[in-house]
């Protein structure tokens, strides 16, 4: 599909499961015509920080979706695309923390503890007062074995908020 032009026709096999209210059991088979298409402009083409910003936010939003729904693998992508994107980009690294923070929240969700740690110390790079990344880095940290810095980590955040219910949690 990726290089399809316009007015082309396509014979596309979608595997049983994966689109909502499509059969489950059995592969659907459906023809695609591309009527047009809009070439999105790539970062050295985005002459303003503010597309820039935007597009960052449209990756990071897509890739919230995808959490929410338990695409984790699909969530890690936007999350990285917008990483990659950003961290090439002068004028929009200030939106990296976020999406370090949302890196971090999928590597724990996916149980990668040292994903989570990395990920976290990136967002904390940015912003040493983000709660949830000192909150995620001490529960990964917790897991890995290395309970002196998961506690400090754990205290950090209530440094920052010392009502934050899961650091407490995680602390007891």
């Amino acid at each position: 599909l990726k290089g399809m032009r316009a007015e082309e026709v396509a014979s596309v096999v979608v595997a049983p499961g994966t689109v909502e209210g499509w059969p489950d059991d059995v592969p659907c088979e459906m023809t695609l015509t591309l009527k047009s298409f809009e070439k999105r402009p790539v970062g050295h083409e985005m002459a303003a920080d503010g597309d820039k910003r935007a597009h960052v936010a449209e990756l990071k939003d897509n890739g919230n979706k995808w959490f929410k729904q338990g695409d984790l693998a699909r969530a890690k992508r936007r999350y990285e695309a917008a990483v990659y994107f950003a961290e090439y980009e002068e004028g929009v690294k200030d939106a990296l923390p976020p999406v370090w923070g949302n890196l971090a929240a999928v590597a724990v969700a996916a149980e990668d503890w040292a994903g989570a740690t990395a990920a976290a110390d990136k967002c904390l790079a940015f912003d040493k007062t983000n709660v949830k990344a000192w909150y995620r880095k001490g529960l990964a940290l917790g897991h890995l074995k290395d309970f002196d810095d998961a506690v400090r980590a754990l205290k950090c955040a209530l440094e920052c908020d010392p009502k934050n219910a899961p650091s407490r949690r995680a602390l007891k």
